[in-house]
């Protein structure tokens, strides 16, 4: 599917011949996740719908080199990223990600559907209401304002309870924490036997 495959790169600095080629590995994309807190819990059981990043960059060219790491080009901010369904949030938080093209995120907003219903009547909702929330992100000394950086995960949080959600409003605003901003750990250098051959 798309957004769950990782792209990972490696450029050698150097080649001695007849010796092992030493290759470190590093993640091309980002990963973005939320997580979703239900407020209501000993109440409710809340249900994450339709979580979408629309007007995004889905397809670009990549290129990677031993100096610059990875970067993106040529990309066009008319895709959709589809986070899919939290189902049952009951108790606990709920969480989704996928793998993005890094981009600037100033412009970028996700949307999504909460709906609570109550246990003894799942099929009813108590209150339901859509949502658009900025991806706007401040660094604060780890990565770059308002960018995804190759390599990096970032983790957007939300508590939701069912008196946030306006009916009278057809899309309510609600503001997500990055609550954590972490590289990945790089794959190990690789150095492959070489066979002699005579």
């Amino acid at each position: 599917a798309e957004g769950t495959g990782d792209l990972i790169a490696a450029v050698p600095a150097s080649v001695t011949p007849k010796q092992p080629v030493a290759l470190t590995f590093n993640h091309m994309l980002s990963q973005v996740k939320f997580t979703f807190t239900n407020e209501d819990a000993d109440t409710y059981t809340m249900k994450i719908s339709d979580i979408k990043i629309e007007s995004a960059v889905t397809t670009c060219t990549g290129t990677y080199t031993n100096t610059d790491g990875a970067s993106w080009n040529g990309g066009t901010a008319n895709g959709t990223y589809d986070f899919g369904t939290l189902d049952n949030i009951a108790g606990t938080t709920g969480t989704t990600d996928l793998l993005v093209i890094p981009q600037n995120n100033a412009n970028l907003y996700v949307t999504f559907t909460a709906t609570f219903t109550d246990d003894s009547d799942s099929e009813t909702p108590i209150a339901e209401g859509n949502f658009k929330a900025s991806l706007k992100y401040t660094a604060n000394g780890t990565g770059t304002d308002n960018l995804w950086t190759p390599g990096y995960k970032y983790n957007y949080t939300a508590t939701i309870n069912a008196s946030t959600i306006e009916d009278t409003l057809e899309e309510n605003i609600i503001k997500f924490e990055v609550t954590a901003v972490e590289g990945w750990k790089d794959a190990t250098e690789q150095k492959p036997t070489l066979d002699k051959q005579e």
